[in-house]
């Protein structure tokens, strides 16, 4: 099974001139419980864990800064997550996982997001629209867009990629938004 995550990030326009984190780190716990580790944004630490019954029905994401606090959280069903509808056994999951969490461009920054023009109800859109989170005003939005943050968006479902950046103190993250795309 061969799964090829990085060119969805095309999306979104960052498709040129990939640049990878780095090598992810995977290790069994136990039976069949798998833990992959990925660096995002420079210095955050990103860890995909699979549950050790071996039933591979769900995956949980942990994101923690550079003291080791959580600063993303969230846990996914690996039946709604794009890339993972082959996986058979836990060498497959292995595989996935390290796809999913390892393969996206390191270099992306927030000013390669669409603009958000005034009095539009949201960012321009294109064939596969980016979604600002429903958190974020077109003021807070375009104000990330312009400062250039370091991006990272990976898969969280079967048709879209949830998009991070540094939150204002660098020591958080803030969700952004959601990119569409062909699924």
């Amino acid at each position: 099974m061969k799964v090829t995550l990085a060119a969805i990030s095309c999306g979104i326009g960052l498709a040129g001139g990939l640049l990878f984190s780095g090598s992810g780190t995977a290790t069994f716990a136990g039976g069949c419980g798998l833990s992959v580790r990925q660096i995002w944004l420079e210095s955050f630490t990103a860890e995909a864990d699979t549950p050790d019954n071996c039933s591979g029905s769900e995956i949980t994401l942990r994101v923690r800064n550079r003291t080791g606090a959580v600063v993303h959280n969230s846990t996914y069903p690996v039946s709604d997550l794009f890339g993972f509808g082959d996986v058979d056994t836990p060498a497959d999951m292995r595989e996935a996982l390290e796809e999913w969490i390892s393969r996206y461009p390191a270099a992306a920054t927030t000013d390669r997001l669409p603009a958000w023009r005034e009095g539009e109800a949201a960012p321009d859109h294109r064939e596969f629209p980016f979604y600002a989170d429903d958190g974020i005003s077109r003021e807070r939005y375009e104000q990330i867009r312009q400062e250039k943050r370091l991006l990272h968006c990976f898969v969280q479902g079967g048709e879209s990629l949830l998009c991070l950046t540094p939150d204002d103190r660098g020591d958080g993250l803030e969700v952004i938004g959601i990119q569409s795309f062909p699924g």
